[in-house]
């Protein structure tokens, strides 16, 4: 799209108009969007009305080379980034900007100080282009990203580490292996920081539902309360002004003004206004304010529910262990009195109590949810002994675990996959052929 120059000086006085009719305005939703499109329509068409001095500019300023005065002449060249080689037929007028513009046109890059080479065709070597005349027929010109002296010299670093760990063996150097595990314990700490970050994230969006809801209550509440302070308060002086009218008729038996009595029917009407506002206001909010006192209603009654539930289960607690500390003095009175006097105990069952005791097994009826509970009650009983026979070792192992003490190495996949490297490695020192999954 052309555009004329005179068209041009005329747009910076548009974009100030146009801003300053959109900052006059309230500021709204609705006024950026209606102010909007022309100030980006203006600003856009200033941006290419500037592009087009600048490459008229340019093209004053390049260096042209002899041609017709009708028509410029054209060369082919190729141009060349990376692995990419495009062939580009262009004006014979080289200089730096146009071939950046002719990267920029074929390749749809943009670099900030790129380099700039040709390609000596006799000589077969790559040199950077100071006079950009060089450039002839069927050259090639190539560019290069200029990189930092800090990535040359990260470059070097690592070219002489692979250099000094280059080693023949099919075992990895120490260094290598070390940071392998070293990122496979990062791996395993992310995965664990992804898990935990999701939970508290979620925790987060269902408080701020919850302090949400409230918080546009409270907000709704206060409205409320100062609207229906300032219609007492307004209305508390309609009141007093009647009451002197009033008292002017009866007691001083004077005529009330006009001003007053229409000041006083302008005052009831906006009261009747502000009352029905109001009166709107709280109808559309009680639906609002009903839900969230039956969801907190719920959870206060749930609270109390668990509670009281808890209380009870203390009572049956205490009730348990007074009993249990019973029985217990009672067995260490025994045990005590065993040691002081050892003493076998011999029972002798007679043939008409053998005869009762096998009688009542015969007729035994088993009881299934008995027996599961019993069990379940020998695994506790076992668990517990176990847990007494435990050495200091034992002890402070189990705490050294269930405190998420032990080093990240890695989750059972990767693990998974070091062995089956391991072994694989193994079975080609032996010559034999590596099981799959089915036959391990």
């Amino acid at each position: 799209m052309h555009i004329p120059s005179n068209d041009i000086l005329l747009l910076p006085d548009q974009l100030h108009s146009s801003i300053q009719s959109m900052v006059s305005h309230t500021p709204s939703h609705s006024i950026l969007e209606h102010y909007l499109p022309d100030i980006r329509d203006t600003i856009l068409a200033l941006l290419q009305g500037l592009k087009m001095k600048q490459a008229l500019i340019r093209t004053i300023q390049s260096p042209l080379t002899p041609t017709s005065p009708h028509l410029p002449q054209m060369t082919v060249i190729y141009l060349r980034k990376g692995e990419r080689v495009k062939k580009v037929k262009c004006l014979n007028r080289f200089n730096r900007s146009y071939v950046c513009k002719l990267f920029q046109d074929h390749f749809n890059t943009t670099l900030n100080e790129p380099i700039i080479c040709l390609l000596d065709p006799h000589s077969n070597v790559e040199y950077e282009i100071e006079d950009y005349t060089d450039i002839k027929e069927h050259d090639v010109v190539s560019m290069r990203e200029e990189q930092s002296p800090l990535i040359s010299q990260l470059k070097q670093v690592l070219d002489k580490w692979m250099n000094s760990h280059q080693i023949t063996s099919p075992q990895p150097p120490l260094e290598l292996t070390s940071l392998r595990h070293d990122v496979d314990e990062i791996r395993g700490l992310n995965q664990t920081l992804k898990t935990q970050f999701t939970d508290i994230i979620q925790e987060i969006r269902h408080r701020a539902s919850t302090v949400g809801v409230r918080s546009r209550m409270e907000d709704s509440k206060e409205r409320t309360q100062k609207a229906a302070t300032f219609i007492t308060h307004r209305l508390e002086s309609l009141q007093d002004t009647i009451d002197q009218l009033k008292s002017d008729v009866t007691q001083k038996r004077c005529r009330p003004s006009k001003s007053r009595l229409s000041y006083c029917q302008q005052e009831s009407k906006k009261l009747e206004a502000e009352l029905t506002e109001l009166a709107d206001h709280i109808k559309s909010c009680k639906p609002t304010w009903k839900k969230t006192w039956e969801t907190e209603l719920q959870h206060i009654v749930k609270e109390q529910q668990f509670l009281k539930e808890q209380e009870a289960l203390l009572v049956d607690l205490k009730e348990d262990h007074h009993a249990a500390l019973e029985v217990l003095s009672q067995l260490i009175t025994i045990s005590n009195l065993q040691e002081k006097h050892p003493r076998p105990i011999i029972t002798q069952i007679s043939s008409d109590g053998m005869s009762g005791i096998l009688t009542q097994v015969a007729n035994l009826e088993i009881d299934h949810h008995k027996r599961l509970k019993a069990v379940e009650k020998a695994e506790q009983s076992r668990s517990r002994d176990l847990l007494l026979r435990r050495d200091d070792f034992e002890k402070e192992l189990s705490d050294f675990v269930m405190l998420d003490k032990l080093k990240k190495t890695g989750n059972l996949f990767l693990n998974e996959k070091r062995h089956e490297a391991r072994l694989k490695l193994m079975l080609q020192r032996d010559g034999a052929t590596m099981p799959t999954n089915d036959h391990l």
